[in-house]
C-alpha cells in the first residue's frame, strides 16, 4: 500500500511517498534540482513541456527501450538507453 503524505503546508515541497522501497535494480537519487528540467513548474497552470529534461538531469539514459513506446511525447524517436519520463533529450 502506497501513501503520499505532505510535510509542512506548501506542497509539492515536503511531500513523501511511503509504503514502497526501491528495488536493487532501481536508481535512487535523494536530491532534487529544478535545473534538471526545462522550466520546472511552480503552479498547476503550465505546459507539459516544462518537464522536458536538461543536459544536467541525472535520469538521462537510465531507461529501457520499450517497443510500445518508441517515441516520446513530442514524437522524438527513442533509442536505447532511453531517458526516464515522457521526454527524450535530443
Amino acid at each position: 500500500r502506497l501513501r503520499l503524505k505532505a510535510r509542512g503546508s506548501h506542497p509539492p515541497r515536503g511531500w513523501i511517498l511511503s509504503g514502497r522501497s526501491p528495488g536493487p535494480d532501481e536508481a535512487v537519487n535523494a536530491s532534487f534540482d529544478p535545473a534538471w528540467f526545462h522550466a520546472f513548474p511552480t503552479s498547476l497552470a503550465h505546459d507539459a513541456s516544462a518537464f522536458a529534461p536538461t543536459a544536467s538531469a541525472p535520469f538521462l539514459g537510465l531507461g529501457l527501450l520499450l517497443p510500445a513506446v518508441a517515441r516520446d511525447q513530442n514524437g522524438t524517436p527513442r533509442s536505447a538507453p532511453v531517458d526516464l519520463g515522457p521526454f527524450e533529450l535530443p
